[in-house]
């Protein structure tokens, strides 16, 4: 069964925010995602509390992708770039 895919109103500003590349690589993500959206424990997971029940998060390349799943529809609550401490760390000067 194919479901269709919503964004809501964070996940478009989300990605109308990124540039370029990213945009472009965020929106391959989730394609990926649309593909086969259940949790399957490692880069699709359900997340626990502070999330509501039923919000799940996807970790492809550089993005955090929160969700949930519907009978008809995966929603797409955002999508995050993930920066790594090193990262952080690294931009610290």
């Amino acid at each position: 069964m194919t479901r269709r895919q919503d964004l809501t109103a964070t996940a478009f500003a989300s990605l109308r925010n990124m540039q370029g590349v990213r945009r472009k690589s965020a929106t391959q993500a989730l394609a990926r995602l649309g593909k086969d959206p259940e949790p399957d424990g490692r880069t699709r997971r359900e997340l626990p509390f502070p999330y509501r029940p039923g919000t799940c998060g996807a970790l492809y390349e550089d993005f955090l992708i929160l969700y949930t799943l519907t009978e008809e529809a995966l929603v797409i609550l955002d999508v995050q770039v993930v920066v790594s401490a090193a990262d952080e760390w690294l931009d610290d000067d």
